[in-house]
């Protein structure tokens, strides 16, 4: 129990826990709750939707670019030195499409 929140783990599999701070008590599944919106669900699940949500409010991101030739894809990697691959849609190394 940390700030008096009891977390009771309901199914270790999907990841879903019932959090409880005296009367209140919120059910989550991964890192949503139940008062995570669709539309704030949507913008996480897509990650170009998310990096435009970031980059209209100022915050910083790191360079990126959809994947498209073989050309596009070697200057991208020369320009940066190193990347990470990753699917549009998903998350936590899940592809969601």
């Amino acid at each position: 129990m940390t700030r008096g929140i009891t977390v009771t783990i309901v199914d270790p599999t999907t990841g879903e826990l019932t959090l409880q701070r005296g009367e209140r008590t919120v059910r989550t599944l991964e890192s949503l709750s139940e008062p995570t919106s669709a539309v704030a669900f949507r913008r996480c699940d897509d990650k170009w939707l998310t990096r435009r949500v970031f980059t209209d409010v100022g915050l910083a991101v790191p360079a990126s670019q959809r994947a498209t030739t073989p050309q596009a894809n070697a200057a991208f990697l020369d320009e940066h030195g190193a990347l990470v691959v990753k699917p549009r849609r998903g998350e936590q190394g899940r592809d969601q499409r």
